[in-house]
């Protein structure tokens, strides 16, 4: 594949990487346009959103292998069954949101181990402007279950999903999806987020990355929300507190690389998302009862229904996820004893 630069040169966004930011949705519609071009059994679905989702950048490239299925978010998912049966490698696109409308014939596609891959933009509360009919906080909990399932091989889950927190991360993430034998399901952003890794960064299925070390707690997070918690470590630094930051971008996770990492951490970890509970928190309170080694986790997700608002730093602060709310359950964490 070519570097993320050329792939967006081609896709006709040569200059948005000039400002140091970029959506994670706009990478992975550059991805998918390099995925048609490379590999002529990638096809693309879409729910009528095509210029938010940025499938439309595959269709302007790849029109006869592109599908509008309109707002019929249920049969679209039905014909990517359809298609990945055929030999195709599907990739069905919506809001995260509207993936809901679908769950039915979404389980039906994983009990028959179809290989489609799904993508919803828009997830979590950082679309705020939007407003709450619009964002996807059930659906990491949602996908995760079946992630709980070994697929046929009992190596892999039954369904894959991933949370890229930048533009590298959502074009590294696409390529591994087409790889993947088997469903798959990824969440982008709306807004235009600051670069975070390079060409050369790595994304396995089922790793992590660590982008800031610290002894003193764990900030684990992924996607959005992940900014939220480098902010909150830059706020804990004032204070003294030398909190790591580990990017979980992808579930299930490797409970063993997990607890090494809360381990060199100070045997704290403080998960922090943009949706509700049940998704990434829950893996990491998995990962840390199953150890059963002293090791402490606290869950910080969405703490209010969200409401429209103008800015996603004013979303987080109303839902209690900000950087400086992050922070501050962190010092109350680190200051209860072990065991209360």
């Amino acid at each position: 594949w070519p570097p993320l630069a050329e792939a967006l040169a081609s896709a006709g966004l040569a200059d948005a990487l000039k400002k140091g930011k970029l959506a994670t949705r706009r990478a992975y519609g550059a991805a998918l346009k390099v995925a048609g071009d490379l590999v002529p059994q990638v096809c693309a679905l879409d729910g009528d959103v095509s210029n938010s989702t940025f499938s439309n950048i595959f269709a302007a490239a790849h029109p006869d292998r592109f599908y509008e299925c309109k707002i019929a978010e249920q049969n679209m998912v039905s014909a990517a069954a359809g298609l990945a049966a055929a030999g195709m490698i599907p990739f069905a696109n919506t809001f995260a949101k509207f993936f809901a409308r679908a769950y039915d014939q979404i389980e039906l596609a994983l009990i028959s181990r179809a290989n489609i891959k799904l993508v919803g933009s828009h997830a979590g509360i950082s679309p705020c402007a939007d407003g709450p009919s619009q964002m996807a906080l059930a659906d990491v909990a949602y996908f995760r279950s079946f992630g709980s399932v070994p697929g046929d091989d009992r190596r892999s889950p039954v369904c894959w999903q991933f949370q890229p927190a930048d533009a590298h991360a959502a074009y590294k993430l696409t390529q591994r999806m087409i790889a993947l034998e088997g469903p798959c399901y990824m969440r982008t952003h709306r807004p235009d987020v600051p670069l975070l890794y390079d060409d050369d960064a790595d994304f396995a299925p089922g790793g992590m990355n660590t982008l800031r070390t610290g002894e003193d707690v764990a900030l684990i997070s992924a996607g959005f929300a992940l900014h939220t918690a480098l902010i909150a470590a830059d706020l804990l630094a004032k204070q003294g507190i030398r909190a790591a930051v580990i990017d979980a971008y992808s579930l299930p996770l490797d409970g063993q690389r997990m607890i090494e990492a809360v381990q060199r951490s100070g045997g704290v970890a403080l998960s922090v998302e943009d949706n509700y509970g049940g998704g990434l928190g829950g893996a990491v309170a998995e990962a840390v009862a199953d150890h059963g080694g002293g090791l402490r986790a606290k869950s910080l997700v969405c703490r209010r229904i969200p409401k429209s608002a103008r800015t996603p730093d004013e979303e987080f602060e109303y839902c209690g996820v900000s950087a400086a709310q992050v922070a501050d359950h962190a010092l109350a964490f680190l200051k209860r004893p072990a065991g209360r």
